[in-house]
């Protein structure tokens, strides 16, 4: 077997792909809370069809902002990823459950955002220690 030689070239573009990757998620989760948060149409009917209150449109997109937002904030990306990843994971059991609908869009997202958490394992492992030591 030969062994992947690791030089500074591929360490940065590995580094761009992932920065691209979390810029693109971040911007779409951002835009996507921005619209609830200021209760776009599509959102306020889209929240209706579920059966959701307002409130709940209210937190998902607040949800979604600060996790986009934690993304690129030194040490806390972890959070900001599995924030994300719970917000996917719920827009699928809802396209399943309720909305019988396209799944495909929160699986993608699922994935993407737990990519960015298997990224960022030793600090979750190290914070789950913290807290299991308290």
């Amino acid at each position: 077997m030969v062994a992947k030689r690791i030089t500074k070239k591929t360490i940065k573009k590995e580094l761009l792909i992932i920065t691209l990757v979390k810029i693109l998620i971040a911007a779409f989760f951002f835009i996507m809370g921005v619209a609830k948060i200021y209760g776009d149409t599509n959102m306020v009917m889209l929240f209706d069809m579920i059966g959701a209150g307002k409130w709940l449109m209210y937190v998902v997109g607040l949800w979604e902002i600060a996790a986009a937002i934690l993304l690129f904030v030194k040490g806390r990306t972890h959070i900001g990823a599995t924030m994300l990843a719970v917000a996917s994971f719920g827009a699928f059991i809802t396209q399943l459950t309720v909305l019988s609908g396209a799944w495909f869009h929160p699986i993608l997202l699922l994935a993407i955002s737990l990519y960015l958490c298997s990224l960022q394992k030793d600090i979750i492992i190290k914070a789950y220690k913290n807290c299991l030591s308290k």
